[in-house]
């Protein structure tokens, strides 16, 4: 069994480097290019227009769970209303190029699409149910330092660690290629450093799982259709913390002793999007209502889709 589970973590580690040397690289040349006042701008205070689209500008905004924890507190600092701030903060891990290629790599295409559209839907419905029975009359803004959640780049890892965002119009700033060329470097770096151990963890559980745990029971308990699957789902989700890469090993493992397709989309929609580590900043700086509306919704919002999905697939 030692043999197996060996191989198994070399095979998952292989997998995952392929993904990831590309993604954190593509990623700090993103970062450090894209100018984030020009999407800031556009999220407005709420709204059908704003949430929808800050459920779909990580598509260019590749930021893993807890990068875009800073992100989207600063794009709430900066003016946007809770409800894209939060919409921003769920779809994003997700529905971007690095998160949906890693999700095809690992689960497949068919299931890289269910992810990243639930991601989008429930993070579009959350930020309209937030807007709607959270009041924006009155702004939390406590003296907070963003960089106090898990993420370890000193200016937040939704800045462009070490270079200030440049003067000027548009989406692109193209000026000055060198000093952008080495910011992507260090933002490379430094999102490696910060969800590194996160991916590690995840690969080991993903092994462990496929080695040590008997398919029977994933096929009894927690496959196919199965409310109690869906269930199990959620509790994990809320209480067991990767970093969204890093999860994508021990869900694939899941996947394969029968785990719902549904349930795989909880695990992963709603466990970067419930968690202590995600509702703790939340709480601070949006407030408690906004934490509860926003944790309910996600819990809620995935479970109906969960179940769905298991039962169509």
């Amino acid at each position: 069994m030692l043999h197996t589970f060996i191989l198994t973590l070399l095979d998952y580690v292989k997998e995952i480097a392929e993904v990831a040397v590309l993604g954190f690289f593509v990623a700090g040349l993103v970062n450090a290019y894209v100018r984030k006042e020009a999407i800031i701008q556009h999220l407005g205070a709420g709204g059908i227009k704003s949430n929808a689209l800050a459920s779909v500008v990580g598509l260019v905004t590749p930021l893993c769970c807890c990068s875009a924890i800073p992100t989207a507190l600063s794009l709430y600092r900066q003016g946007a209303g809770r409800g894209p701030a939060a919409a921003f903060l769920i779809s994003t891990p997700w529905f971007n190029f690095y998160g949906l290629g890693s999700l095809a790599v690992f689960l497949g295409v068919r299931v890289a699409l269910l992810v990243g559209l639930s991601s989008v839907v429930v993070a579009f419905l959350t930020g309209i149910i937030i807007d709607r029975f959270v009041p924006e009359s009155v702004k939390i803004l406590p003296d907070i330092i963003l960089a106090e959640t898990t993420c370890e780049c000193e200016a937040g890892c939704g800045s462009s660690c070490g270079t200030s965002a440049a003067a000027g119009t548009g989406l692109i700033d193209f000026r000055d290629h060198p000093a952008k060329f080495r910011a992507a470097l260090r933002f490379m770096i430094d999102l490696g450093k910060e969800i590194g151990l996160w991916m590690l963890i995840g690969v080991v559980l993903g092994a462990l799982v496929e080695t040590f745990v008997p398919q029977s029971f994933f096929t009894t308990y927690l496959g196919g259709s199965r409310v109690l699957g869906l269930l199990a789902a959620m509790a994990l989700a809320a209480i067991f913390y990767t970093d969204s890469l890093g999860s994508l090993p021990w869900v694939q493992s899941l996947l394969h002793k029968g785990l719902g397709t549904g349930s795989a989309m909880v695990l992963l929609v709603a466990g970067v999007g419930t968690n202590i580590s995600t509702l703790g900043p939340i709480t601070r700086s949006m407030g408690r209502r906004t934490a509860f509306i926003y944790a309910t919704s996600v819990v809620i919002l995935t479970g109906v889709l969960g179940f769905s999905l298991n039962i169509l697939h």
